[in-house]
């Protein structure tokens, strides 16, 4: 990926195959995890041999090391090395495959239903190696509420979707779910490792959070997870859609949080 030319006037390459999974707002967590990185198990389904031909590279447009775990966990062989296969920038090849692309969650469509049902199958099964820790069986004692929290104290949110009244957010789930554990998915000082990550959100018996990337790992979700969403304004689709596909019964609270501002949730609703 350091190889790229500055511009469409000096792509790198040729490589010999080049696997584009890039959509529109590369680099932005959801857009990477659920519009692009999805598309691959178009590719799992159809042409299997590309994923491991050590030739075969993946357009994803995030190449750090959370690209890399992700796209580890999708059955993609990365590493931040030199055996690092994914790629951003402008390049060539002889060959590129462009699986089905997925349409913008704003018109009410999302991610195809195929791919997202296969990516859970993969990275939960792949988050929980045999040589690790077991998947608790849903319901195991305590039960797990999993909290989203938005950090303001991370600088690129500018308060963008934080929740001002988060510690009593906390305090009523508390009061409401008696014996059960309140668990804090933050961000700050920096958000988990994917394989921690998908292993919070699958381990989970209820998610909640505010419109924002960190409810992205609902594809980590069991089948059958409550997901409360505290819902930006005006709303947006991406987080109900995913959890229809994904089978996970939805609820959203509305709130007066524009999408570059803070905001409350009503406890009383």
């Amino acid at each position: 990926c350091v190889e790229q030319g500055p511009g469409p006037e000096e792509p790198a390459g040729p490589l010999e195959t080049i696997v584009v999974l890039t959509q529109p707002q590369w680099g932005a967590y959801y857009h990477f995890l659920i519009d692009a990185l999805s598309r691959v198990f178009w590719l799992h389904a159809q042409h299997p041999a590309v994923l491991v031909d050590p030739k075969a590279f993946f357009h994803l447009g995030m190449v750090n090391e959370v690209g890399q775990a992700w796209a580890r966990l999708a059955g993609i062989q990365t590493t931040s090395d030199g055996a690092n296969r994914l790629l951003d920038g402008y390049w060539t090849a002889r060959t590129v495959y462009f699986p089905p692309g997925n349409e913008c969650a704003n018109k009410v469509r999302g991610a195809e239903p195929f791919v997202i049902s296969r990516m859970r199958t993969a990275v939960v099964s792949a988050a929980w190696a045999p040589s690790g820790p077991s998947l608790p069986p849903m319901g195991a004692a305590p039960k797990q509420a999993l909290l989203v929290r938005r950090d303001p104290r991370v600088p690129r949110y500018k308060e963008a979707r934080v929740i001002l009244n988060h510690d009593s957010v906390v305090s009523k789930l508390e009061e409401l779910l008696p014996g059960w554990e309140v668990v804090v998915f933050s961000d700050y000082p920096q958000p988990p490792d994917p394989v921690t990550t998908c292993q919070m959100f699958s381990r989970a018996d209820m998610i909640l959070g505010p419109h924002g990337a960190g409810l992205s790992n609902l594809i980590c979700a069991r089948k059958g997870t409550p997901v409360v969403e505290f819902q930006q304004w005006p709303h947006s689709w991406d987080f109900e859609l995913l959890s229809l596909k994904l089978g996970l019964p939805y609820r959203g609270i509305s709130t007066k949080m524009e999408h570059y501002g803070p905001g409350r949730v009503d406890l009383n609703r």
